[in-house]
């Protein structure tokens, strides 16, 4: 193998504390070759970023880099002089943030940033510089008309692939990648990862991907290290680990992925009748955008959704962002009220039925994407779970609220010591059961769960989908399940529909709608799931976003793919007993639908 571009030499790094000195790495030890992708995997606190950082000369205190050696080409990354550092920072290596909405300038245009990162390091006019950024932004797919934009005009993948063009400017040749596509969509995500191994193999920079989803990391990696509490347990080619990990930990990561393989739902319980609690029925919804000074134009968010939540039984609702899944929620919490159709709540109209909103607040429940967000920092565990315990029964004595949230701690699998535990000393996966329990204090027959494990790394959601599906079934609950991951929407819920563009376009018991998918979106998402068994330089192909049809407002939302575009009302076809798709025109696949023979679910 070629010399190493990069060398990490028992690196140690800790973060002083008032109190104590607490280590974040020590002794990690690895290199990185041209051309080469290495992995860091791990979860949340192992060390991972804390070593991006360091490579980048980035360690800020409390932080402190206090043993080890760091070289680039044999050069000693820690004794280099300020105008050293500058050239090395973005002309030699360059650093992709997790969060590209926080990393990039929100007051100034793409066109602006990706040129000053141009001028702070070449001499170069005004012209070349905007040539360059027009360039980078083509070679990233995006179209350079749009340079003249702020960060919040695009979407989260856009604005992920800006930040990649930006470390590309100056072709440096090793790119460090700190969780580029963690806060992203399925298909997003593996877009963004086709897009960096395309770009990797053009030009030959290497890489450093850290992540803490090791399927995926498999697929894209070249070489994967393994990190747990400060230390590098494993490193070895990313088949290896993939398939003969050696590490007990590494095992554990390994099985935390879940596949369409080992997602399989209790579709069961979808067939049997039950009078619904909550359900929509042909509801639509239409904002109003800015089209220019003093003009709007409306925006429809959702178009004639339909759908019902029975007790005892989860319904997930699956699609990318924008896609109207959030505003599905909205509208069964009262946050939104639909444009039209009808919210029935035990049959009723809510909108019509003057019904007390506290009430129906207490039997429709919510739980958050954001665990960080959703709990009071300054407030302990305890209060936060007695708080709705005291609204909701103002009857109860101060000692049997104590009891209601020891209760309530221990049917999330918590101790109840931790009710003077702060939000900041629990972990991510320990505030979701929190938030769970908040929920559960006021025995809500409806939890809208809306991407609920999303922010959470991979070894902790199945934790978080078991607690939510024994809820479920002690309690009788009614789940909506949110979510952009189709393979835990049938691991979880008896019933899935997709939702594409504010329409449902494909619906049905999950196994039947997961096994048998019918619609090309619904065949978009299953082929967006990471296959680790095979590298992404044996499973290449069209982008999936390319497969993701723009809508032209009329009719279909593919009718601006399809061949003979449709421009009718949508219908339903039925596949089987259980199984649904929405009826459009996409060339001879159309035919094959129309007469396709009926299965049973």
């Amino acid at each position: 193998m070629s010399q190493a571009i990069l060398s990490i030499k028992d690196l140690s790094i800790h973060y002083i504390s008032e109190d104590k000195i607490v280590p974040a790495v020590n002794k990690v030890s690895f290199d990185i070759h041209p051309g080469e992708v290495f992995g860091l995997a791990g979860e949340s606190g192992c060390g991972k970023s804390t070593i991006a950082f360091a490579i980048s000369r980035l360690t800020k205190l409390p932080g402190l880099i206090t043993g080890g050696e760091i070289l680039y080409q044999g050069i000693d990354v820690l004794s280099l002089n300020q105008e050293a550092l500058r050239q090395y920072r973005w002309a030699e290596t360059s650093l992709v943030f997790q969060s590209a909405m926080d990393a990039l300038n929100p007051v100034l245009s793409i066109e602006e940033q990706i040129c000053d990162t141009l001028f702070a390091h070449q001499k170069i006019d005004k012209k070349q510089a905007r040539e360059r950024a027009s360039e980078l932004l083509e070679l990233v797919g995006i179209d350079p008309a749009r340079m003249g934009e702020y960060a919040h005009q695009f979407s989260g993948g856009m604005r992920q692939r800006i930040g990649i063009a930006l470390a590309l400017a100056l072709k440096p040749k090793l790119i460090i990648m700190d969780e580029p596509t963690t806060a992203l969509d399925v298909v997003v995500q593996r877009d963004i990862i086709e897009k960096i191994y395309q770009l990797k193999e053009q030009f030959g920079f290497a890489v450093l991907y850290i992540s803490h989803d090791l399927s995926m990391m498999a697929e894209f990696s070249d070489r994967i290290g393994v990190m747990k509490d400060g230390e590098l347990l494993e490193v070895a080619p990313a088949k290896q680990i993939w398939r003969q990990p050696e590490h007990p930990y590494t095992r554990q990561l390994a099985k935390a992925f879940m596949s369409m393989n080992n997602a399989s739902a209790g579709g069961a319980r979808a067939n049997v009748h039950h009078q619904p609690i909550l359900a929509l029925n042909q509801v639509s919804k239409q904002f109003k955008t800015k089209a220019g000074f003093l003009r709007s134009k409306p925006f429809n968010a959702l178009t004639n959704v339909s759908f019902e939540l029975n007790p005892g039984e989860a319904m997930a609702l699956v699609g990318e962002s924008g896609s109207g899944k959030s505003t599905c929620a909205k509208i069964l919490s009262q946050v939104y009220a639909p444009s039209s159709g009808e919210l029935l709540f035990h049959g009723k109209n809510v909108w019509q039925e003057k019904a007390s909103k506290q009430a129906y607040r207490k039997a429709v429940q919510m739980i958050f994407q954001d665990p960080f967000g959703s709990l009071n920092p300054t407030l302990n565990v305890g209060y936060q779970l007695a708080r709705p315990v005291q609204i909701h029964h103002p009857h109860y004595s101060t000692k049997e609220v104590q009891v209601r949230v020891d209760q309530l701690l221990e049917l999330v699998g918590l101790p109840s010591a931790w009710a003077r535990r702060y939000p900041h000393e629990l972990s991510g996966g320990q505030r979701q059961r929190v938030a769970i329990a908040r929920v559960l204090a006021v025995e809500p027959e409806v939890i809208l769960a809306d991407e609920p494990t999303s922010m959470l790394d991979v070894s902790l959601r199945t934790g978080i989908l078991n607690l939510l599906k024994q809820l479920k079934d002690d309690f009788n609950i009614a789940f909506l399940y949110i979510t952009h991951d189709i393979a835990t929407a049938r691991y979880f819920a008896e019933r899935t529909a997709v939702m594409y563009r504010g329409t449902i376009v494909e619906w049905g018991n999950s196994d039947a709608v997961t096994e048998d998918p019918r619609h090309p979106y619904t065949r978009t998402l299953l082929e967006a799931i990471p296959n680790p068994d095979h590298h992404l330089s044996e499973n290449r192909q069209t982008s999936l976003m390319q497969q993701i049809w723009n809508p032209n407002g009329r009719g279909c939302t593919h009718s601006h793919y399809c061949e003979g575009p449709c421009q009718h009302e949508l219908t339903t076809v039925q596949i089987s007993p259980h199984h649904f798709v929405r009826h459009f025109d996409f060339g001879p696949y159309h035919d094959s639908l129309k007469h396709m023979p009926k299965k049973r679910a």
